[in-house]
């Protein structure tokens, strides 16, 4: 359902699933929305438990979980991140060590997402640290998955460095590690394509860019995890921005945007409808498109709260 777009659905089937089987009570979703984002900004070491489990066989709803709660926080941060810190705990106490980091280097990338200021990494290094401890310090390619997360998140910290072309090839080791485990058109495969193209527009290399889009959206369209499809939809409207064809870099996020579920109150519908507005800041006296700019914001930084830093960066 979430790889179709069909967000709201996703997450009413999996709130009713968990609740059929005991595990969640409908005002524990509620308040939840209150304690997990607190409990994710004191760090790992305030999560808990401090102590890892005897090491129990993994079984598939262990990739499932951290699978769509990394799915989840690319919509709604918060409630993937809920669920994700549910799923960390239970690894910890049944042992299972390679979900278990799994879920902090989930944690590191939202971390490091959610800050607006480009050299604040140290929660995000807090649960990078985590993660390796548990995989006995450093990450290895025998780690499979976990691995390839990591070279996610150097990527991400040198991205934040201004190290670009360091951070081009962090991001392709973790494409290359993807592929090599047989997860090439996964979920974490196409977003390492995507940090890719970001770090080529970091470094303004349109023509590169552009191929770097153009790969995604093979990807993308040939794949069930489609939900990164949109990352195609905001590079495209950027390069025609950068160009200076401000019409048109609005006409392609207004197409994406009336495609969207109104709804859908998410990460995604935000930015369809931040990249929809910015072009026409030049195109009109940007006078209302600015007060239009602030209350979009707003709306959505009030949702999300702890991950309101993006916003607060967008707008700058």
């Amino acid at each position: 359902l979430m790889a179709t777009e069909h967000l709201l659905e996703g997450k009413r089937a999996m709130q009713l699933a968990e609740r059929e089987r005991g595990q969640r009570a409908p005002w524990a979703d509620r308040l939840s929305d209150f304690v997990a984002p607190a409990r994710f900004l004191l760090g790992p070491r305030a999560l808990g438990p401090r102590h890892v489990g005897l090491a129990q066989p993994s079984i598939l709803a262990d990739e499932r979980d951290v699978f769509l709660a990394s799915m989840l926080s690319m919509f709604d941060p918060i409630h993937g991140m809920r669920y994700l810190l549910r799923c960390r705990h239970a690894y910890r106490v049944a042992g299972n060590r390679a979900r278990a980091a799994e879920a902090d280097y989930v944690l590191a990338y939202l971390a490091l997402f959610a800050s607006s200021r480009q050299h604040e990494t140290t929660l995000g290094r807090r649960y990078l640290k985590s993660a390796r401890d548990l995989l006995g310090g450093t990450s290895l390619p025998e780690h499979g998955r976990a691995h390839g997360l990591d070279w996610q998140i150097r990527g991400m910290l040198l991205l934040r460095a201004g190290e670009f072309r360091a951070a081009e090839a962090a991001f392709e080791a973790a494409t290359g590690l993807f592929e090599s485990i047989g997860q090439r058109g996964s979920f974490e495969h196409i977003f390492n394509w995507c940090f890719r193209q970001v770090a080529a527009r970091c470094r303004q290399n349109v023509p590169e860019w552009q191929r770097l889009l153009d790969i995604v959206q093979r990807l993308t369209e040939g794949s069930q995890d489609s939900v990164l499809c949109h990352d195609v939809t905001f590079g495209r409207s950027r390069i025609a921005f950068i160009r200076g064809d401000f019409a048109t870099a609005r006409d392609i996020a207004v197409t994406a945007r009336d495609a969207w579920r109104k709804q859908e109150f998410s990460y995604q519908a935000y930015a369809l409808s931040l990249y929809a507005l910015v072009p026409e800041i030049h195109l009109t006296d940007g006078l209302e498109t600015r007060r239009a700019l602030h209350r979009l914001v707003r709306t959505y930084a009030a949702s999300f709260r702890v991950t309101s830093g993006m916003f607060r960066g967008d707008l700058l």
